[in-house]
């Protein structure tokens, strides 16, 4: 059965495949193949390279493709098979003048919780969560009412009075409506670096707890139960974006912290 011939845009897409992509006879030793590499590593604005954790990730999805073209008898053998390079250096400890201590948190909040702009107020629990409970920017936009336990339906025995629990189940990305199936902004996933289906029980302390209800008293939820939207002229309940956050986030920092702690 022939094939019907492709549309002008899948015509204009495979066109330029063909025009920059490589054959993979070029690519079948390992000085060409790391090449490659180090082109898929170039950052997007052109400055440099990306982390050394992203080239890991960008290494192992371009051996998968050579092990498939192996598979297929396409090529003799991965050329990036056995091949070790120099890993760059870094470091997971964290600079803990650049972390705020329980003063310096205590002030970011209030200023945020005080401040005259409406939207700094909404985004107090939001930054409240962060902060006493740990949560990511994606988990936190993704917290429904149902994912609070309250303290009065607490039933562990030994839980310490006025303490909830956030059940975190999963995180709400942002991600421009063309690039979504359902061409909804936002996609729902699961918890970062866990089973799709996977909870974390995260104690919410009483501050917390105060602060949860304020805000739902206040704000409510939108319909699918979340406590954080953004409203566009598009939608009423849009993911809330992180320019947002950001922009609340320097007016605290602007507001609450000195010279000194803000130039570090």
């Amino acid at each position: 059965m022939a094939r019907t011939a492709p549309d002008d845009t899948t015509a204009a897409c495979l066109a330029w495949v063909a025009r920059v992509a490589r054959p993979l006879c070029d690519i079948a030793s390992p000085d060409t193949a790391m090449a490659l590499l180090d082109d898929a590593c170039v950052r997007v604005d052109g400055c440099g390279s990306v982390a050394s954790d992203t080239r890991r990730r960008r290494r192992g999805v371009l051996s998968s493709m050579l092990d498939h073209a192996v598979s297929r008898g396409v090529l003799g053998a991965n050329p990036l098979s056995g091949l070790t390079t120099r890993r760059a250096r870094s470091s997971d400890a964290i600079n803990p003048r650049t972390i705020p201590d329980y003063t310096q948190a205590g002030r970011l909040l209030r200023a945020i919780e005080t401040s005259t702009n409406p939207t700094d107020r909404y985004l107090h629990a939001f930054f409240t969560l962060a902060y006493l409970a740990g949560t990511r920017p994606g988990e936190t936009r993704a917290i429904r009412d149902q994912d609070i336990i309250w303290p009065e339906h607490v039933t562990d025995p030994d839980a310490a009075p006025g303490w909830g629990v956030l059940v975190a189940g999963g995180s709400r990305t942002e991600v421009d409506a063309s690039y979504t199936d359902d061409g909804q902004n936002g996609e729902d996933r699961g918890l970062k670096g866990r089973e799709q289906d996977a909870v974390r029980m995260v104690p919410l302390p009483p501050e917390a707890v105060a602060v949860l209800r304020h805000h739902i008293a206040t704000y409510g939820g939108a319909p699918d139960g979340r406590l954080f939207w953004h409203h566009t002229a598009r939608k009423m309940y849009d993911v809330l974006p992180g320019k947002v956050y950001r922009r609340t986030w320097r007016r605290a920092r602007a507001t609450a912290l000195t010279d000194a702690e803000r130039a570090l």
